[in-house]
């Protein structure tokens, strides 16, 4: 967003290319995350902002940001509730077909044009 509003405080501040920005203000680790067949792998991932302070002055630059307390705007009356369902046998059944498709695609014993991750993520 930067880029289109203030290209040139980006320049100012030398991080005008995406590299440059990620390394001022992204933090990267590695975390295991559950596949759609059940099963676990590392992935590397932007998991949050680092120098917040540094950044939000850039955006303070261009943005005019107001918050719901300096709107002094009425806010609804809700509650919360919590609906508990359990799952059927068929859906039980439809969703242990999805992991073991998804295994099969995992490991290579299925063609991609017979059968892919978008396809079983796309079905309903």
């Amino acid at each position: 967003m930067l880029s289109y509003l203030t290209p040139d405080s980006l320049e100012k501040y030398g991080v005008a290319n995406f590299d440059s920005w990620v390394s001022a203000f992204e933090v990267i680790e590695d975390n295991f995350e559950l596949t759609v067949s059940g099963t676990f792998k590392v992935n590397r991932r932007f998991t949050k902002f680092g120098n917040l302070q540094e950044l939000m002055n850039m955006f303070g630059e261009v943005w005019d940001i107001q918050t719901q307390e300096m709107l002094n705007l009425p806010v609804p009356e809700h509650e919360v509730k919590i609906i508990k369902s359990h799952v059927t046998p068929t859906q039980a059944k439809y969703i242990n077909d999805l992991v073991e498709r998804a295994t099969q695609i995992e490991h290579g014993a299925i063609k991609p044009w017979e059968d892919n991750m978008l396809k079983i993520v796309s079905e309903n």
